[in-house]
């Protein structure tokens, strides 16, 4: 029954992609289709777990906890790229597909585990002794603690799910997630039932979720888990190293808007902001995850210039058609979930408009990111240029508008954001791939 329902998807989208595009199918095109039926399962599934898990949280917590789980989210994704440097990125675009690479995939795969291991232990240690400085941010020492333990576990899971995006062995991703998932909505249950409601229930749920995906990754490459190579690991951060710097420059975009937020108006206004944006996220997450976990190793193998012009071709065609269904989306998405948020969430039509614009904009600002971080070191370099000049004005627009119109300067950043993000990945990836 699902063979023969993926079957008819493929059909119908062969027909599709013939009257878009003016042509059939490439063979990378029908492997990413072949890919995609079960990471979208598991991609919905997680979705609605992680959406109902936000919603609840926010509505029994309110603006301030919610406000500090968010705070907390933050600063783990910024200590998890220090983790990391990368090095997950570097190791999705490995193939361990291929013949005669059982040797090389256990180097990689050893390598890259204890490189994050020791890297999440010393970051871990030395954040502890300089908590002091965060503190002049409006962050509790009870923050700093959840946010390094919670980093952690993200930390291995992301690297760990990238050992099956170099396998491209999207099922396992799929499985595991979903397990993941109902694990994250078993714990946080049970911490419901016993009447917590703070921050770290949340957090505690899904940490121990990250750590469930990644022992069990730990315990199917358990074979490769004691090989170390220093080669190996130049190698890797070769382009790791590259990765790094975008993704740093990045996160000026994508986590300080709410350290920003938290230090001028506190944690209820971040808890409101972050309501919003969440909101925003969903068919964005949706659309995102499943394009870097399948189109992204698709796109890195492609090395002739020929292909990746369809490929931008077609994300351009794809965006005309597309652009005002999701924003439309947007709209009636962000309004049900925050009335579903309840009535301490101020509902407001401005920032409605301005975070479904935004977030409608960020979709093709994203898959446009991983289309250059799959193609390469040109590709990132690209990148790189792009990120780091929208960060600086990130930091720009939301200090001056936050301190000038608050909670309505926030939104109005955001979305300035976005404008921005988007105008530039538009012209350098046009310029430099529109035409062979």
């Amino acid at each position: 029954m699902i063979l023969t329902a993926k079957n008819k998807i493929i059909h119908m989208t062969e027909i599709f992609h013939l009257k878009i595009f003016g042509h059939a199918m490439g063979s990378e095109m029908r492997k990413f289709l072949t890919n995609l039926g079960i990471t979208m399962a598991s991609t919905i599934f997680t979705g609605v777990v992680m959406l109902s898990v936000n919603i609840v949280a926010g509505r029994l917590m309110g603006p301030v906890e919610y406000g500090k789980y968010q705070l907390v989210y933050s600063i783990a994704n910024i200590l998890i790229v220090f983790i990391l440097l990368g090095i997950n990125i570097s190791v999705g675009r490995k193939d361990f597909t291929a013949e005669n690479n059982e040797a090389e995939k256990g180097k990689i795969i050893g390598t890259s585990l204890w490189f994050t291991i020791i890297n999440m232990l010393f970051l871990g240690i030395a954040l502890y002794f300089l908590k002091g400085l965060l503190l002049n941010f409006n962050v509790s020492p009870e923050i700093i603690y959840v946010a390094i333990f919670f980093s952690m576990g993200l930390a291995l899971y992301n690297l760990t799910k990238s050992f099956f995006q170099a396998e491209h062995n999207f099922i396992f991703i799929a499985k595991y997630e979903i397990v993941n998932y109902i694990a994250v909505s078993i714990f946080f249950s049970a911490a419901l039932f016993f009447g917590s409601k703070g921050f770290e229930q949340i957090l505690y749920a899904l940490t121990l979720g990250c750590f469930l995906f990644s022992s069990m990754t730990i315990y199917r490459i358990r074979k490769h888990i004691f090989n170390f190579d220093f080669k190996t690991l130049r190698s890797l951060m070769r382009y790791g190293f590259l990765a790094f710097v975008v993704i740093t420059s990045g996160l000026l975009i994508s986590s300080f808007d709410r350290i920003i937020i938290n230090g001028f108006m506190g944690q209820e206004s971040l808890g409101i902001y972050s309501a919003y944006v969440l909101s925003s996220s969903i068919m964005i997450m949706f659309i995102v995850k499943v394009f870097s976990l399948v189109f992204f190793p698709a796109v890195a193998k492609t090395k002739d210039k020929n292909s990746l012009v369809a490929v931008v071709k077609k994300i351009n065609r794809l965006e005309k058609l597309f652009i005002l269904p999701i924003f439309i989306f947007n709209l009636l998405a962000i309004f049900v979930f925050m009335k579903l948020y309840g009535s301490k969430y101020d509902f407001n039509v401005y920032f409605l408009i301005l975070v479904a614009t935004g977030s409608t904009l960020s979709l093709f600002t994203y898959i446009r990111q991983w289309f250059l971080a799959a193609i390469g070191e040109r590709g990132i370099k690209i990148s790189l240029q792009i990120v780091a000049f929208t960060a600086i004005l990130s930091v720009v627009y939301y200090i001056s508008l936050v301190r000038e119109f608050h909670l309505l300067g926030a939104f109005i950043a955001l979305f300035l954001v976005n404008l921005t993000f988007y105008i530039f990945n538009n012209y350098y990836i046009n310029k430099n791939y529109r035409h062979v």
